[in-house]
């Protein structure tokens, strides 16, 4: 299983913080454990660590108009 810690719109939101952001991280991350998440049957990563999930994003926008959005 992969379970992603998304971080990114807590780096745009709390940019002139960012030792909170990562202090958020460490607490979901514990949460995800406490809640009995296996660290050696699953991966939990970082969205901001995988440049490629932003790329992915960037195309998959440019695949819908804006016009067919507003339908």
């Amino acid at each position: 299983i992969f379970i992603m810690i998304a971080d990114a719109q807590a780096l745009t939101d709390n940019a002139e913080n960012p030792e909170k952001v990562r202090q958020n991280i460490i607490e979901v991350a514990l949460d995800y454990l406490a809640c009995g998440i296996d660290p050696t049957k699953s991966t939990i990563f970082i969205q901001s660590q995988i440049p490629e999930l932003c790329e992915l994003a960037f195309y998959y926008m440019n695949l819908v108009t804006v016009s067919r959005l507003q339908r």
